[in-house]
């Protein structure tokens, strides 16, 4: 039997990431930059600025992977256990 790998509908680029940052929303700063994406243990809301800089409020997030880049996160929304992945 086959094991399931990473989901194949995202690009190879963002299959793997270095680094795990935990985030406290609208006080933890990105201070590595723009993430490339952020990883929810519960599904909720989630306010943030993406890496256009572009404000998004209460984007709805799904828990697990959310491939979006984000430069900062506000305070606001209703998601819990938020992590950047780098």
């Amino acid at each position: 039997m086959a094991t399931k790998g990473f989901p194949t509908h995202l690009p190879t680029d963002a299959r793997t990431y270095a680094r795990v940052l935990p985030i406290t929303l609208g006080t933890t700063v990105l201070v590595d930059g723009p993430c490339r994406g952020f990883w929810v243990g519960t599904a909720g809301t989630v306010n943030f600025t993406d890496g256009h800089g572009n404000t998004i409020s209460s984007f709805p997030a799904v828990a697990g992977l959310n491939p979006i880049v984000v430069a900062s996160f506000s305070s606001g929304g209703t998601a819990s256990g938020v992590y950047a992945l780098y």
